[in-house]
């Protein structure tokens, strides 16, 4: 008898601020894909909920040309000076190193890609990963 392992849907932790134009990109792309891709759930980040296991993020950069999928190993830190300097991939860090998240991936979008192209490319991207 063959077991077969049912895939888990992926809770993709959407980052951005609505108030603000050049920082809504991806939770207006999470928006219109949500329900679209069977097994991914896209859900607005909270800075304080607590997020363990294997971790999806969402959200714009700057300095890229396409949409790419970014994995844990490739995040830069800089040294921490001051709560200033804090950012997601400190946070991420720690709590590898504490045990509570295993690995993390970041569904990176350019900074100031148009809406409509950036839905499809992230689309094309998750695709993969639907169940």
């Amino acid at each position: 008898m063959q077991v077969m392992r049912l895939k888990s849907m992926i809770r993709i932790y959407t980052l951005g601020n609505l108030l603000l134009e050049e920082d809504k990109l991806a939770l207006e792309v999470a928006e219109a894909l949500q329900g679209r891709i069977s097994g991914i759930e896209f859900v607005e980040f909270d800075p304080i909920e607590t997020v363990e296991g294997d971790v999806w993020f969402m959200d714009v950069v700057k300095g890229i040309k396409d949409v790419l999928l970014v994995e844990d190993a490739c995040f830069d830190r800089q040294k921490v000076y001051s709560m200033h300097d804090f950012d997601l991939s400190h946070m991420l860090a720690m709590l590898k190193k504490a045990g509570k998240v295993k690995s993390f991936k970041m569904v990176a979008i350019p900074f100031g890609m148009d809406k409509d192209e950036a839905i499809e490319k992230v689309s094309k991207l998750l695709k993969p990963f639907s169940t």
